[in-house]
């Protein structure tokens, strides 16, 4: 199984959204593991939701020591 690095790992950094708390957790986890992990201890996993978010993200994150971000596709 992969691991993949947690959206909730990128999506940290942005304390600048208002209304919004972010947690880094930089332990490699599977999608079902990291959203179980994020729903015991917080609420669920972030998402980025903006061009902004992710520019943000570029100008805060080292990608060569983070690695990826995860994708999780759904099957209808």
């Amino acid at each position: 199984m992969e691991a993949v690095l947690l959206l909730i790992v990128a999506a940290a950094v942005l304390s600048s959204v208002p209304g919004r708390k972010y947690y880094l957790v930089s332990e490699p986890k599977d999608w079902t593991a990291a959203q179980s992990f994020c729903r015991e201890k917080f609420s669920d996993l972030a998402s980025i939701q903006s061009a902004a978010d992710v520019e943000a993200l570029n100008k805060l994150l080292d990608w060569n020591e983070l690695g990826e971000l995860g994708e999780h596709s759904v099957s209808s």
